[in-house]
Formats: structure tokens, sequence, C-alpha cells
């Protein structure tokens, strides 16, 4: 099956000081000096339009609480000072991006605004810039357009939501952030996804000017099959892409199911219900906390919805999407064809059932909520889908890498001019003098190959890691290390559950491993025991908790003329000293393997 796809990868820029002011960008400090309340109101853009994922996040109706850090924040931030000039170290790493992008560079740069009042930026909107635009990039013999590359600050990390309380951290926002937004290419195998954003990834690179850690480089993703299109953010591994995308589209296949099968019935919803006085007496525990928060109590009967509220999507039921939907408003769904006993709720139901006249292929839903507003979105969902509409949207991509709802898909309607900084005048001259040259991995990948007499997939699958710079490093460090051995530790990272964060955190353990090993002092089989702890402990931890130093031959030769060795059975017994035994093994193997 094909389908089609884009990509809008996030890259956070290394530079010393944000976009728009002079703070830090190391984002280190981690108790905040104050924290300021804000809540935010939907605006319209320069035609005049409110944008509907702006009108979304407004009638969620929630509190902001942004966590002010002293030296990597400043009023700028809190959006009570205008901004500064723009950074332009960061303007020239970004121009050099889009070039090597291919990209055409306009004349003059506008800075932009673009709505979001999700509460990630504190003044409503983000300030963005087109830098580059029209520029391709190869992939596999395959020309991918690259239809922008854009300047923007990065928004504000979220620290934690409470009862519809959101707390942020001001120290991510404002730090440089370049987005390279591909034109849509078709797919018949997800990897081809990884395929393009792996490729991206490695020119931009280039530049040496990167942030490093998770969180630093974002990938959103953009799949449409007929015609419904889907925006998936916050993808941050590589290798997760392919699998975050199988889902999604496993997903909107069984909706595309689902309404197939509502043809066949005559399903319907009724109006919105206040059912509050019916649960007045309720002996359940949970109705009695929702009204003493002050909730009401809605309903709504899904006709004809018996054999479909549990309906298998993906790896979820029909009524677990709906609560999905539900859980941005803090509410959630009970309906009657669940295990009503565990809530003490079966009686209630019953009773309603009754008075309403609900049949038995019906389903009753209920809702705590503070007002209808939630009710009235969801029950315009389920409508939609009756009629067999599947919404565009923008969905996030969770740590289990299945997808949940984030917003309705945002439109051109939230972007308008930046009236507090100056149009920004890029010479030819200029662009001259930062051009820089990048290699294309496939060469760089031969050079090497020749280089280290290493197979080809063995290079390429380490770049796909992030690590192949980490370990021609290593072999520069220590030239009689033998490249085969290196790069196939490298290559078998996931089986001690590392990767590229892990070696940023340890670099200095690495560092020294890799010394030991050239130095002799620990054996090519004593590297297995020091990755699978290297996560947890230091290096050193592991080679005192393991003895893990390895005799040298001088050492060696010392213990067998001490111990009179002569024979094979002296050797065994030589060997009922287990620590003895274990070194002269590795020393060994270390022979053997050379």
């Amino acid at each position: 099956m094909k389908i089609k796809a884009g990509l809008e990868i996030h890259i956070q820029l290394d530079t010393k000081e944000k976009l728009f002011c002079k703070c830090k960008t190391t984002m280190k400090e981690e108790i905040p000096k104050k924290i300021i309340k804000r809540k935010l109101h939907p605006v319209a853009g320069e035609f005049g339009i409110v944008d509907l994922a702006a009108q979304y996040e407004y009638l969620r109706d929630r509190e902001f609480y942004y966590e002010y850090f002293e030296n990597e924040s400043c009023l700028i931030e809190l959006d009570e000072e205008p901004p500064r000039e723009i950074n332009k170290e960061a303007l020239t790493y970004a121009l050099q991006i889009a070039m090597m992008l291919n990209c055409k560079i306009p004349d003059r740069i506008q800075i932009m605004r673009k709505t979001v009042i999700d509460g990630s930026n504190t003044s409503g909107f983000q300030r963005t810039a087109l830098i580059g635009f029209d520029g391709y990039i190869d992939v596999d013999n395959k020309k991918i357009e690259i239809k922008t590359v854009c300047l923007e600050e990065d928004a504000c990390a979220i620290d934690k939501e409470e009862n519809g309380k959101v707390y942020y951290k001001l120290n991510r926002l404002g730090i440089p952030l370049v987005e390279i937004s591909t034109g849509i290419f078709e797919v018949e195998n997800f990897k081809e996804i990884e395929e393009v954003a792996f490729n991206i990834g490695w020119l931009v690179k280039t530049i040496k000017k990167i942030k490093r850690g998770i969180g630093s480089i974002r990938q959103d993703v953009n799949i449409s099959i007929n015609s419904t299109r889907i925006e998936l953010k916050g993808i941050q591994r590589l290798e997760d892409i392919s699998k975050v995308v199988n889902y999604e589209v496993r997903r909107l296949l069984d909706l595309e199911k689902l309404v197939k099968e509502f043809k066949n019935r005559e399903v319907k919803i009724s109006d919105i219900l206040i059912l509050t006085d019916k649960f007045k007496n309720s002996k359940s525990k949970l109705i009695e906390k929702f009204l003493k928060e002050g909730n009401e109590i809605y309903g709504l009967i899904l006709y004809n919805f018996k054999d479909f509220i549990n309906f298998k999507i993906a790896d979820r039921t029909l009524a677990k999407e709906i609560a999905d939907y539900l859980k941005a408003f803090n509410s959630g769904i009970i309906h009657s064809e669940e295990n009503l006993e565990k809530y003490n709720l079966k009686e209630d139901f019953e009773k309603i059932r009754e008075e309403l006249k609900i049949g038995n292929e019906d389903v009753l839903a209920i809702f705590a909520s503070k007002n209808d507003i939630p009710i009235k979105f969801i029950k315009q969902k389920i409508e939609k889908l009756i009629n067999g509409i599947l919404e565009n949207e923008t969905r996030k991509a969770n740590s289990d890498l299945s997808t949940s709802f984030l917003r309705p898909l945002p439109g051109s309607a939230r972007m308008y001019p930046e009236t507090d900084l100056p149009l920004i005048s890029i010479s030819r001259d200029f662009l001259e003098q930062i051009k820089i040259s990048s290699t294309p991995l496939n060469i760089i990948i031969n050079q090497l190959s020749q280089k280290y007499n290493v197979d080809k997939n063995v290079l390429k699958e380490i770049a796909r890691k992030d690590l192949l710079d980490f370990c021609q490093e290593i072999l520069d460090r220590n030239k009689n290390l033998n490249p085969n051995f290196v790069f196939q530790i490298f290559l078998n990272f996931e089986k001690y559950n590392l990767d590229k964060e892990i070696v940023e955190k340890k670099r200095d353990d690495f560092y020294l491993m890799f010394k030991y090993l050239e130095e002799r002092k620990i054996s090519k089989a004593a590297i297995d025991d020091i990755l699978k702890e290297i996560k947890e402990k230091s290096l050193e931890e592991i080679i005192k908790e393991k003895d893990l130093i390895a005799f040298n031959k001088d050492e060696l030769k010392s213990i067998l003329e001490k111990m009179n060795i002569k024979d094979k059975k002296d050797l065994r017994k030589l060997f009922e000293n287990e620590k003895i035994k274990k070194k002269i093994i590795f020393e060994m193997i270390d022979e053997l393997l050379g």
C-alpha cells in the first residue's frame, strides 16, 4: 500500500545565546527563581480568521504556569519586553543549512508570528522566519523536495500538568531552532521515511553546531491516506518513525472499516442530555467524587452502537479512542457496554435505560464535566465519523509508539507579520562568505570502508545510530585497535540497551575503556561485562567490582613459575581460583582473537 508522507525536522542550534535575547541556551538550571501565571486567548491572523487549532486550545480553558530561571530566561521570554535583534550566529548556521539543502534564499527575510496558544509560548505566538525554499535532497536516487527551511524560536518545555494547570520551563523558550519541511513523497515501506530523515540529518550535522541530547532533534511526520491528513508530532528517535507511522496507518484503516460498517446499520447520536439529577442518589463513589468536584453528569445515546463501541481500532476500542479525545478536557467516558459493576453503576444505568426507553442495541454513554464543551466536541467527532468523515488532526507520538490526539490540524490563518522586528537583507556576497561544502554520506561510507577495511552496510548502520563520528574519534585516539572490533561494538549497542544519548553522558568512560583496551589493561572479552553495566555505573566501579584488569604476559609467567605449573594437572589446580582462571581465559581469548 502506498501512502503519501512529508517530514518536518526541528533541530536546535548550538549557539551561546537565544534567538532574540542574550540569555544562555544551556538549560542547566533546575530551580526556578519565580513562577508566573498566565491565561492565553486566540487572536485573528493576517486575514482576520481565527485558527481552528487556536480556538480548540482556548476551549480547553487551562491555566499556564511559567518557571523563570535566573540566567536562562528574561523579560523577553515573559513577553514583557520587545525582542532584540536576531542572533546573527543562529542566522548564519540556518542559512548554511538551507544552502546545503539546495534552497533558494530570499533577498529579504520577514519574521512572522505563528499563533500558538497551547501555553508553550508566553506571548501566544512563535516567531519564525522563512530563510530557504524550493530546495531538494537526493535519497537513494530519488529527489526529495525541501519545501521550506525556517529559523524560529523553540517553545517552552512542559514540566508537568495537573488539574487543568500546566507548568512550563522558560529556559527552552527562544533557543534557535531550524525547521526543515519536505514536500510530499510516496512511500511503500515506512522505513523510506526514516531514510529521508536520516539523510537530511546527516547533511545538517556538517555545520557542527547542532545541540545533542534528547529533545534537541524532533521529527514530525505528515501522512495522508485517502485524503485524510495526520500530523504526527514529537518523534525523537529516528528508528521510531516507521513504528509510529505503522500504528497510525493501522488506526486510520480501521476507522475506514468502521465507517463502512456504519453504512450497513442505522446509527445515529442523540442530543446532549443532562443527567446530574438522575445520579444524585448514586451509590457510586466515582460519581460522588465527580459531583463533589462541581461537575455535571452529561449523557449521549448512541443508537445501534452496541456492536461498534468496542470495535477494535489499532490497539484500542472505539470507546478508548473517544476517551483519548476527552483527555484534553480532563474528562472521560463510561458506557453501558463495559463492566459497570466496577464503578457500582449497573443499577443507575438500568434505571436510566428504562426511563429513557433506550433499546438493547443502543449504548448509553455518560461524561463528567464542569460544562458541555467537551461533550459538544466529542458529539461532533462522532457525528462526522457516522457521516464517513475522518478529520485531519495533529497527534502525539507516545512512548509506546502509539499515537494520541493533540489538537485539530492548524492552518495558514495563524500566521501574521512580526511588527517589532525589521526586515533582514541578505546579500549574495554574504552567502558566498558563509557557504560550506558537505560530502554526501555514500562517499564518506566508501572512503571509510576502504580506510578501515570494514563492510559498508556496517558503517551505514552505525551512521544511522549517529555514532560514526564517535567511532572515528576512538580509532584516531587509539590507532592500534582493530577497527572491525570497534565498529562491531557500536553496531550491537541495542543488545546492551545503549544509544547515542548514553555515549554523550558517559563519553569519558568510553574514552577510558578503549584506552585501557589498547593498553591491554582490560581484555576484549571484558568489554561485554562493561557494556552491560556502563549505563548505571562508572567504568572504574565496574572494573573494580568485577576485577577486570587483565594480567600482562610477565605477570602470567610469574604466576605460573610461582605455582610451579608443569602439566595439565597443575593447571587444573590453578584454575580452582576463579579470579585467576577468568583472567587467564581472557588473556588466551585475546591472543586467539588478535
